[in-house]
């Protein structure tokens, strides 16, 4: 078990481990996350058996940029918006899917979080596959020291970034049917954006 400090962190370190099929446990603004280049099948499988997570649950997608956003989901006009106002940050968004992700369908939810981490990935240019760095049924880790050892034991690399900002799952939001699928994590500035997609 191989544990860096996120400020250490660097995008070649990161481009060997996911060169290598490798999977790994990082610090997003909301909770901690085991993810993966999102385009490699191998490593994506390997990310489903870590968690113990069933095949038929999709796991999201964090992007290296806004940019990149346009290649992987179909949005139109007022998608792409409300998508610019908001991200980075601790949002999710759902929508329908342009980009072949393993084990994604149709839609796919994606997300650019805040922080050291994603600016590591934007260097690398990479799709990342996110999902919470618990077990299945577990509660997601909101710093380093909570997350499973029987995880860490498992990936190929630990990254320390100590707390999470947000300290909470992000809030998803569904941009077909423009409505809030969970409330989480949030900034305050965003409220009135917010308000819009409730029901």
């Amino acid at each position: 078990m191989k544990i860096i400090k996120l400020e250490n962190l660097t995008s070649i370190q990161l481009g060997k481990i996911t060169d290598a099929h490798g999977t790994i446990v990082y610090p997003t603004d909301t909770i901690y996350g085991i993810g993966c280049n999102a385009l490699d099948n191998e490593a994506v499988k390997k990310v489903y058996e870590v968690k113990g997570r069933n095949y038929s649950k999709q796991c999201s997608v964090s992007c290296p940029s806004l940019d990149a956003i346009d290649s992987l989901v179909i949005l139109d006009e007022r998608a792409k918006e409300i998508v610019s106002r908001l991200l980075p940050g601790p949002y999710t968004f759902v929508a329908k899917a342009r980009k072949i992700i393993p084990f994604q369908k149709d839609t796919i939810a994606f997300r650019i979080p805040e922080g050291r981490f994603t600016e590591v990935v934007s260097e690398l240019g990479a799709y990342f596959i996110t999902t919470s760095a618990n077990l299945s049924g577990q509660l997601p880790a909101v710093n380093f020291k909570e997350v499973n050892m029987g995880i860490m034991q498992k990936v190929d690399l630990c990254v320390d970034g100590g707390a999470c900002k947000y300290a909470a799952p992000s809030t998803v939001i569904d941009l077909d049917k423009m409505c809030v699928l969970r409330k989480g994590a949030s900034k305050p500035e965003h409220e009135e954006i917010l308000k819009k997609f409730e029901r």
